[in-house]
């Protein structure tokens, strides 16, 4: 069972600001997977692929957004998941005194993914 070290609206949050950094260069076809993960609620799933595909493309990620990732890995710990997250983290790039806050990506999704996570969240 998982504890909890993040709330589950910050954790939305991350999602989506990882989404955001990630939509450089992941393709069409893999960003929208991820849209409708985040709006379907599976954000275990969507962050473990965007780190997948931070530490991949070899992208960095600003501190205030890894600090993040700690956080939410914080919430797995002692759990069946935390040796996967971990070696997935460990291998993510952090930006030197990087300090700007990623924007939310909620706009670049299709309005069709929006409502989908919408409709659901309800």
């Amino acid at each position: 069972m998982r504890s909890i070290a993040m709330h589950r609206a910050d954790e939305l949050s991350l999602a989506w600001a990882l989404a955001d950094s990630a939509a450089a260069f992941v393709t069409a076809d893999r960003f929208a997977l991820v849209c409708v993960k985040i709006g379907a609620g599976e954000l275990q799933s969507a962050i473990a692929t965007l780190l997948d595909h931070h530490a991949r493309f070899g992208a960095e990620l600003p501190d205030h957004l890894a600090q993040a990732v700690q956080a939410w890995l914080r919430g797995y710990r002692g759990t069946d998941e935390e040796p996967k997250l971990g070696r997935l983290a460990a291998r993510i790039r952090v930006a030197a005194g990087s300090d700007r806050p990623a924007p939310r990506m909620v706009a670049r999704c299709s309005p069709v993914v929006r409502r989908a996570g919408a409709h659901r969240a309800r």
